[in-house]
């Protein structure tokens, strides 16, 4: 199994490289837009056999997209699934995946800009 960083360092880059925006980590409270930011939300580690030391990891990832209109918030969202689902075989390989994709999304209501909240899981067993 890869470290847990090197997982979520890699989803990062995937993002950014396809929102063309560079995403960061954790929430900002002086956040310009456009802006993609990450946070996990959830990471939960399942024994899989008391003899063995393997166990299913179930990765939760909140990816907020920040814009400045609704269609280029939807735009930016949109083009996050496209990417992931065209190199759904590439990352399972390079990132020891059993399984991923996108589960939720939402607006968001805020004062300051259009956001849209994108929900991430992750499988992978190590």
């Amino acid at each position: 199994m890869r470290p847990l960083t090197e997982v979520l360092e890699k989803v990062v880059e995937e993002v950014s490289k396809a929102a063309g925006l560079k995403a960061s980590v954790g929430w900002k409270p002086d956040i310009t837009h456009p802006a993609i930011t990450l946070q996990m939300r959830s990471c939960e580690i399942t024994p899989l056999d008391i003899t063995s030391s393997k166990h299913l990891l179930d990765i939760s990832i909140q990816i907020d997209v920040w814009h400045t209109s609704p269609l280029a918030r939807d735009k930016t969202a949109d083009s996050l699934i496209q990417h992931f689902e065209e190199e759904r075989s590439r990352l399972a390989e390079e990132l020891g995946l059993c399984g991923f994709g996108f589960e939720a999304a939402a607006d968001m209501d805020e004062e300051h800009g259009f956001r849209k909240m994108l929900l991430l899981r992750l499988k992978t067993v190590g």
